[in-house]
């Protein structure tokens, strides 16, 4: 007995050293330098279907080739999922994200599964937060436990609406919630109150070896933010405001009747606008992480680029990186393509042409180089406009009777039900020249479901509107009575069946009658709507193209 109790105590004795070591090889440093967010591919503002095709394999290799080494990726979970209580999360979503890890790993790049629900007006109180992550990191972890560890988890993104004592046990509720499924993969935890550093440090030091540590950075806002409209008043009405603080620089205080928390902000602005002040708050992320011997990240950062001045912008890129870099922060720019990102300025954020080179460098990523002058972009075949989703560079709207996320049969299609005349579902693309193709010999294809014979939609291609250019409709009608009730029908219409039939011009709000000068050179829009009547019923639509078939 006494033998036997010598070897317990020997065996606790060793989980216990364990335990210890085990411990206290924290996660001290993220597996990753600097990378981009991927912003408005799998963010919807409102239930339904998100812009799945926004990116592919190309974008990640691109990415990869300015130096970056992980890529984060928010998700509205709330809205691309069953919503409120189950969240069940659209088979849709899994199919592409499941592509973008997979593009990840191949590529030897991290990838962050930024759970971003939450973040428009509505505030989920505390108890609704705590089910909505329950039921998404059950789903998230079952899925990806057995992937690669460049796959990492992050809990929510800038919590609020609720105190730092209740956000920090609903985190350790997430916490254990993927740790009964996935005791593998990293995860990402935050501070309440919007994330910010401030916020980072009163985080729980939560009793997990494998986690890291983020905070945003955008100081000082006014800078940053400066007209941005959903920020307040004071970001929307101030422009050209320097960085760093130049009094020579700084435009006077908006004339708009403003509060007193607007002007105390502005004029405290040259003392929050400095390098040193920069230095200083990030200093403290950095004892953050260095007293608790945990991992931080900078999860965004970046300016918004419609009014701040460029060269200030670029400087505080230059300013922000060097000092992450030299505090060994890593770091994920906010974002890539849009606002916020690595291109010029109204360009069309083609790689590597329009990467704006004082925002790489400063950052301090690799510019490429560039030989040449930009290619002639030609005509590419087949043109997918819709197919789960919009494709790649194409921008969808569709009026309040259109669904572009309905769930036929597992099925994501197109749904029009009862449309008033001219209501229906468009898409803009970049310009392209079909003057080129053999019109009899290219087809607009698509499925399509009708439910009732008196339905009849127009189809229609639109040349792009320019000053002095008119754009001209190329039109096909599609009339139920040609075809079988509620049943998918493959429909292809001939480019050279079409006919012209006018074209409206919203610069002049005025109506031009066919003229027989539309221009196969500068198509830019897709149409289908009800236009000569009101249209009763439903009507499903899928996998528009435009496609060349000899």
């Amino acid at each position: 007995m006494v033998e036997y109790n010598n070897s317990m105590k020997k065996i606790i004795v060793l989980l216990v050293t364990l335990f210890a070591v085990s411990f206290s090889f924290a996660l001290e440093k993220a597996p990753f330098r600097k990378g981009v967010n991927l912003s408005n591919w799998f963010e919807a503002w409102n239930p339904g279907s998100a812009n799945y095709k926004m990116f592919d394999k190309t974008d990640f290799i691109q990415i990869k080739k300015l130096g970056a080494d992980v890529v984060r990726v928010p998700i509205h979970f709330e809205n691309l999922s069953s919503g409120k209580n189950e969240y069940i999360v659209n088979p849709i979503v899994w199919k592409y994200l499941d592509q973008a890890c997979d593009w990840a790993e191949e590529l030897g790049m991290y990838i962050v599964i930024d759970n971003h629900s939450f973040n428009g007006t509505y505030r989920p109180k505390p108890k609704e937060l705590e089910q909505h992550l329950s039921a998404v990191w059950t789903q998230v972890a079952q899925r990806y436990k057995k992937r690669s560890s460049y796959i990492i988890y992050e809990i929510l993104n800038e919590p609020n609406s609720v105190s730092c004592e209740q956000w920090n046990e609903i985190q350790k509720a997430s916490i254990k919630i993927i740790r009964q499924y996935d005791s593998k993969h990293t995860v990402v935890v935050t501070g309440a109150d919007w994330g910010g550093i401030s916020s980072m440090k009163k985080t729980t030091l939560y009793d997990d070896s494998n986690l890291i540590y983020s905070f945003h950075f955008y100081n000082p806002m006014m800078f940053t933010h400066q007209g941005a409209d959903w920020s307040g008043k004071l970001y929307n009405y101030i422009s050209n405001i320097p960085f760093p603080y130049d009094k020579s620089r700084m435009p006077s205080f908006p004339k708009q009747k403003l509060d007193s928390w607007s002007k105390a902000e502005f004029d405290a602005y040259k003392n929050n606008a400095t390098v040193e002040a920069i230095r200083s708050e990030l200093f403290e992320a950095c004892q953050f992480g260095k007293n608790n011997k945990v991992a931080v990240w900078c999860g965004e950062m970046g300016v918004y680029n419609k009014v701040a001045p460029a060269k200030d912008a670029g400087f505080w890129y230059k300013t922000v990186g060097s000092v992450l870099a030299e505090y060994d922060i890593p770091f994920t720019v906010w974002d890539y393509a849009g606002p916020f990102g690595l291109f010029a300025k109204n360009s069309k954020a083609e790689f590597p042409y329009d990467l704006c080179e004082e925002i790489v460098t400063g950052c301090g990523f690799v510019m490429p180089k560039i030989t040449g002058t930009r290619p002639e972009k030609k005509l590419s075949l087949p043109l997918t406009i819709f197919d789960d989703c919009s494709g790649k560079k194409m921008f969808c709207w569709s009026d309040s009777h259109v669904d572009t996320s309905y769930v036929d049969n597992d099925n994501v299609c197109i749904k029009a039900e009862n449309l008033g005349q001219y209501e229906g579902v468009q898409w803009a693309f970049e310009k392209s020249d079909f003057s080129g193709v053999n019109l009899s010999e290219t087809f607009v294809e698509l499925n399509v479901m009708f439910t009732q014979k008196n339905q009849v939609l127009e189809l229609r291609l639109i040349d792009s509107e320019e000053e002095k250019q008119i754009p001209w409709r190329m039109s096909f009608s599609l009339d139920a009575k040609k075809y079988e009730l509620n049943k998918w029908q493959k429909v292809r219409i001939p480019l050279s069946s079409m006919s012209e039939t006018g074209a409206w011009i919203s610069g002049k709000n005025q109506w031009c009658p066919a003229r027989n000068e539309f221009d196969w050179a500068r198509i830019s829009l897709l149409r289908i709507c009800a236009e000569q009547r009101p249209v009763p019923g439903t009507i499903l639509i899928d996998e528009i193209k435009i496609v060349s078939v000899k």
